[in-house]
């Protein structure tokens, strides 16, 4: 091989990487699009609809996931901020629909993608916690301040010593403590 052939053969290499990384920030932006439809459609109680959304976001998740496991060096930020969107919005579907926390399984996210999802998810519940409370539903705010315990009470059990997560478990703890001060309002 001459040095034109290898330096042809890197720059062919380099193309086709940048051409994978415009085609997985499409399906992203796409993906993070429909995330946020299916959220707000939920927070309507719009299941159906939501569930709808959520069955055309599956195959983009899925081939997201798919893509940067194949090769590292595609998973960057609006793809990993898509997929934790998507996984955030669908574990708060599951919550409303079977009253049960998503398990990773359930998405086959990595662990750090699914806890920083699991954590914003708390958020969504406190938006529905207060619009329950309005309502004056308070054995529906009550289980949601059970569930978003449990959520903290696991996310306890880790040792992060910084970064996001550790930022996002302290979220959750404010999360809870704001059902707490709607329930103390009750």
């Amino acid at each position: 091989m001459t040095v034109e052939e290898q330096f042809e053969e890197l720059q062919q290499e380099l193309r086709g990487l940048e051409e994978q990384r415009e085609s997985l920030l499409s399906d992203a932006r796409k993906l993070h699009s429909l995330a946020k439809r299916a959220m707000y459609q939920t927070h309507r109680d719009l299941l159906g609809e939501a569930a709808a959304l959520f069955k055309q976001a599956e195959p983009m998740a899925k081939g997201l996931i798919s893509a940067y496991r194949g090769n590292p060096k595609l998973k960057f930020g609006a793809v990993t901020a898509a997929l934790q969107e998507w996984c955030e919005c669908y574990a708060y579907y599951v919550y409303l629909k079977q009253g049960r926390l998503l398990l990773r399984s359930d998405v086959g996210l990595e662990t750090e993608d699914y806890l920083l999802a699991l954590a914003d998810l708390s958020g969504e519940l406190v938006r529905r916690a207060v619009s329950l409370s309005i309502d004056k539903k308070v054995a529906d705010v009550k289980r949601i301040r059970a569930f978003v315990d449990s959520l903290y009470g696991h996310f306890l059990g880790f040792d992060f010593r910084g970064g996001e997560l550790r930022k996002k478990t302290d979220a959750i703890r404010w999360n809870l403590q704001k059902i707490e001060e709607l329930l103390v309002r009750q």
